[in-house]
């Protein structure tokens, strides 16, 4: 029987930044840190949220991070970590992709 989720092994950083719209003015980029529940703010606002996030992306590809990492890097600290520890849901991919869009 075929699982209903497809898995791929997925290797995590330690950290990443992310650009979440919405956060208080003055600071639209925080910090994901791998089994950590919520996201860390940081100080940092580097402007209209796709600016921001082109930066960031800059930033965590420096740090070979890809935006695939950084988006169930975000989904582990929203919703929980077990699925992301091992393997990439479905869930890494679309629950937060509007958010990082």
């Amino acid at each position: 029987m075929k699982p209903c989720v497809e898995m791929a092994v997925l290797d995590l950083p330690e950290r990443c930044h992310t650009v979440l719209p919405g956060l208080p003015a003055g600071s639209n980029v925080a910090l994901c840190v791998r089994g950590e529940s919520g996201v860390r703010l940081t100080p940092l606002d580097f402007g209209h949220s796709n600016d921001a996030g082109a930066i960031v992306r800059a930033f965590n590809a420096s740090l070979g991070i890809d935006v695939e990492q950084e988006k169930a890097m975000l989904a582990g600290c929203l919703f929980g970590w077990e699925p992301f520890l091992f393997a990439r849901t479905s869930i890494g991919a679309h629950a937060v992709s509007s958010l990082l869009h």
